[in-house]
């Protein structure tokens, strides 16, 4: 809804003051070193100018393109890395087939840096596994390392080689929220040791504004047809949707 929620530093929207501040101190270093840059380069510079201005615990960083040729690829030494589920994405830019577009995405991948693998196709799988034992990187993946049941209330039942965690059903709508919830715990179940409680809140209380979200009220709520619902989605790609 607003460019601020590219930028959160502690848990809070960035403000435009010092986001102006920021913009400026990066256009005017591009001016000088006579750089061209895009417009996520650009914004992904401010906005490492800003986390490394505030002290934090951790830094999440959610990639453009994702992989290799990202803006966000310069972390050298991440605590760990998670791809989410892949399918056909930017291929103007990644490629046309599935496999050129799982390489380009797996490069996120770093030398002896653990890798989180959401459930993939299996032809993306092991593009991605492939690259990780080149890299020398031990992968946690969804099916091997890590994997869900749903009961029939709807309990999302996580379970892995470390642990079983039973939590209320995600926030986030759609079936495929209850895998990304699952990859989520994963990530942060392998660097830190944290209570249930802990995923329990965060799952249950999750808010992705923009992504399949019913419109309860408004104008365009008020000239539905009876018996219609409105629902508000970002996707731009299969996968997405």
């Amino acid at each position: 809804l607003r460019f601020n929620e590219r930028i959160l530093i502690a848990g809070q929207e960035i403000n435009d003051d010092y986001l102006f501040l920021l913009l400026e101190e990066c256009r005017l270093a591009s001016e000088k070193a006579d750089i061209q840059v895009s417009f996520f380069e650009g914004t992904t510079a401010a906005a490492f100018l800003a986390f490394s201005r505030h002290n934090a615990d951790v830094l999440l960083l959610e990639t453009g393109l994702g992989g290799r040729l990202d803006a966000t690829n310069v972390i050298n030494n991440p605590l760990i890395s998670v791809i989410t589920p892949i399918s056909y994405d930017h291929q103007d830019l990644l490629g046309s087939e599935l496999e050129q577009i799982a390489y380009e995405k797996a490069c996120i991948i770093k030398p002896n840096r653990p890798c989180v693998v959401s459930m993939q196709p299996r032809l993306v799988y092991n593009v991605i596994k492939n690259y990780a034992q080149k890299q020398n990187s031990p992968l946690i993946s969804y099916e091997y390392e890590f994997g869900i049941s749903i009961t029939k209330t709807e309990i999302l039942e996580y379970k892995s080689d470390k642990r079983t965690i039973e939590t209320p059903p995600p926030a986030l709508h759609g079936y495929h929220q209850y895998i990304n919830a699952a990859t989520a715990i994963a990530a942060i179940d392998n660097c830190y040791s944290l209570p249930d409680e802990v995923f329990r809140t965060g799952i249950t209380k999750a808010k992705w504004q923009g992504r399949l979200i019913k419109i309860k009220s408004g104008k365009l709520f008020n000239i539905l047809p009876n018996n219609f619902e409105l629902w508000v989605d970002t996707a731009h790609n299969e996968g997405g949707a």
